[in-house]
């Protein structure tokens, strides 16, 4: 599966190619050389920086280009901006140091940063993914912790991820990621019924042998025993909530009638 990047950039500066040596110009520098293997790569920045890949805006302007009597206001706004759209990615690379790190918990994907010299840093250890300085440094590099963080995520899976929002003895809620192309195994459920929502993105659901195409908004009820299917024939990632019905939601309850990826019952 292609990785779907987020870099989160400091907005001090703009993000430019040139200004050797700057951390503007290492991120613009692992940015093109991520890209360059194949990483889709979006860089979360000040208004007027390039990027070899996508660009969100996170503020107008970078904060030497337009000063502000408040600039601890412009970054809490800034990072409010990125963390809004941030659920899009598979993972966040974050330059923003410490300011970021009380967030990462809240935002569903994994944060990687480098290891911080602060003492504040060690409090943030189980939730962000610091990078060893003999780690930093090349795209390989970072490719091959980005791949192991995605392998050993909970709740991945072959199409995507998912994250459990609420659990009780008659209900489950999820939140569910599918990715580009990708589409979840054909199956059944013998003691449970299910209603989707789409939240964005394509969604094309078989139920019972019948292709449904859904919107953002739309809904589907998913009855207890049906054959039933999520595909996502977009280029963007699918999100979905997903509510369980019933009276038990174990993996054991799946009967897989076709999978893409060679899993059985």
């Amino acid at each position: 599966m292609k990785i779907k990047l987020a870099i989160l950039c400091p907005i001090r500066r703009k993000i430019a190619p040139g200004g050797e040596g700057t951390l503007e110009n290492r991120i613009y520098d692992l940015a093109q050389a991520l890209a360059g293997q194949g990483v889709d790569v979006t860089l979360f920045a000040a208004g007027g920086s390039q990027s070899p890949g996508g660009l969100v805006p996170i503020c107008g302007k970078a904060l030497e280009d337009d000063p502000d009597p408040s600039p601890a206001m412009v970054e809490a706004v800034a990072l409010a901006e990125a963390f809004s759209r941030i659920r899009e990615y598979d993972l966040v690379h974050s330059f923003s140091g410490l300011s970021a790190f009380p967030f990462a918990k809240l935002l569903g994907v994994p944060m990687v940063a480098a290891a911080p010299e602060h003492p504040l840093g060690e409090r943030f250890a189980k939730t962000v993914h610091f990078i060893p300085l003999a780690e930093e440094g090349t795209a390989t590099e970072f490719i091959k912790v980005y791949k192991a963080i995605l392998a050993a995520r909970e709740n991945h899976r072959p199409w995507g991820h998912y994250e459990n929002l609420a659990e009780g003895p008659d209900h489950n809620i999820k939140r569910i990621t599918v990715a580009p192309g990708a589409r979840l195994s054909y199956q059944k459920h013998q003691r449970r019924a299910e209603r989707w929502v789409v939240i964005s993105g394509e969604a094309v659901v078989t139920l019972e042998g019948e292709d449904i195409r859904l919107s953002p908004g739309d809904t589907i009820f998913i009855p207890k025993g049906a054959a039933h299917r999520m595909n996502n024939p977009g280029s963007a990632p699918l999100i979905f909530g997903e509510v369980q019905l019933g009276d038990y939601f174990g993996e054991d309850d799946i009967i897989r009638l076709q999978d893409d990826y060679g899993r059985s019952g």
